[in-house]
């Protein structure tokens, strides 16, 4: 969150569960400073978000593990602006 206040990034990658904030939070965080950054947001088993998708907008979610070359493809994808992650 502090690296937000003087540098600007291109995507951030998260998770949904970490030791000190979850990843909800951090995202609550982020977009509280109208931090318009895509995020994507990992998890092992992926909640029900629903109730909160006014904060998640531009967040895609992604389910752990990864198979193959999905997560290089949407981050190309994302930094050359032809995949936007919605609601």
């Amino acid at each position: 969150i502090e690296l937000m206040m003087d540098h600007t990034f291109d995507l951030i990658i998260t998770d949904y569960e970490m030791p000190e904030m979850g990843g909800l939070e951090f995202i609550q965080q982020v977009r509280a400073g109208n931090n318009p950054t895509p995020i994507f947001l990992f998890s092992g088993n992926l909640p029900d978000l629903g109730f909160i998708t006014s904060q998640l907008e531009n967040v895609l979610f992604f389910e752990k593990p990864l198979i193959g070359g999905k997560l290089r493809n949407a981050i190309n994808l994302c930094l050359s602006g032809k995949l936007i992650a919605v609601e």
